[in-house]
């Protein structure tokens, strides 16, 4: 009697740990005693609950992750929508006053290159909003080691023309830093934060880009953006008053895509004001 009661206690504990377990309760453990076969059993019941619910809060973080991503997908096609509602409005309204010979628009020629230009505009702005699409869905597929220093040299070769055309120039201190990601998409991000500095620095200042094993930082030199505008410049098609007299063709999505692709990569980020410019850091 007294043999049967030191066995079936323990078991009747761990039935009565099994049932807590099945209720998901957080807390619930088996206290483990001994080495023998129950307590390896109690073990591995521990084990197996920890894995279990080390799943459930990667569910629940990915759950959310993808939520939110759903409605960052909804306020981008309501934003694209109304983006693109306004210049094709204006174009229809020079094509029809061109059609009636209406003032001005008699001289066709003229108003027929500025509609040229505002399709191609439009052209641009779709272009830029599918690639936006089909590069975000892409972001965490096909992940290798990549060295991102490398990746710095190649992007920083293709702006250095551009560069050039603002007598602007490139100050780079690498060291080889490695991690697993999408080439594309990092290139893309690189690429973005390139452009903006190069499009938005003052004329005949350097850009400084830094990068070692911890983080890649992106400096420029230009008229610090204010608190309010921080608050929205990762918004789809915002445009600083500054940046849009600038580059009155960018579509005002790079940074937006740079958030998505950051975040569904789940690397911080901080974009703020740097001395006498602007400074993007991308922890790595």
């Amino acid at each position: 009697y007294i043999y049967s009661r030191f066995v079936t206690r323990p078991i009747r504990q761990m039935a009565a740990v099994t049932t807590t377990m099945q209720r998901l309760e957080k807390d619930a453990h088996y206290p483990v005693n001994s080495s023998d076969e129950i307590g390896v059993l109690g073990r591995n019941i521990n084990e197996l609950y920890q894995n279990l619910w080390q799943t459930i809060r990667s569910l629940e973080h990915e759950n959310k992750r993808i939520t939110q991503l759903e409605k960052e997908k909804i306020a981008f096609l309501r934003a694209a929508s109304h983006e693109l509602k306004t210049p094709l409005a204006a174009l229809r309204i020079m094509l029809e006053n061109m059609q009636l010979n209406i003032g001005e628009y008699k001289n066709r020629d003229q108003y027929l290159a500025e509609s040229v230009a505002q399709v191609d505009r439009l052209a641009a702005m779709v272009n830029d909003v599918l690639r936006s699409g089909s590069v975000a869905e892409q972001a965490l597929r096909q992940e290798k080691r990549l060295r991102i220093d490398k990746l710095i040299a190649e992007v920083v070769d293709d702006y250095t023309l551009l560069a050039k055309t603002r007598n602007m120039a490139f100050t780079v201190n690498t060291e080889p830093t490695t991690i697993r990601a999408n080439r594309d998409m990092m290139r893309h991000v690189i690429s973005n934060l390139v452009s903006n500095a190069v499009r938005h620095g003052d004329a005949g200042s350097v850009i400084k880009i830094t990068c070692n094993q911890h983080e890649l930082a992106i400096e420029n030199a230009c008229k610090p953006l204010t608190k309010q505008q921080l608050q929205h410049v990762f918004d789809p098609f915002y445009r600083a008053d500054t940046q849009a007299k600038q580059s009155p063709n960018n579509s005002g999505i790079g940074l937006y895509i740079v958030k998505i692709l950051l975040d569904a990569k789940g690397l911080e980020y901080e974009f703020a004001p740097h001395g006498q410019g602007m400074r993007f850091i991308v922890k790595l």
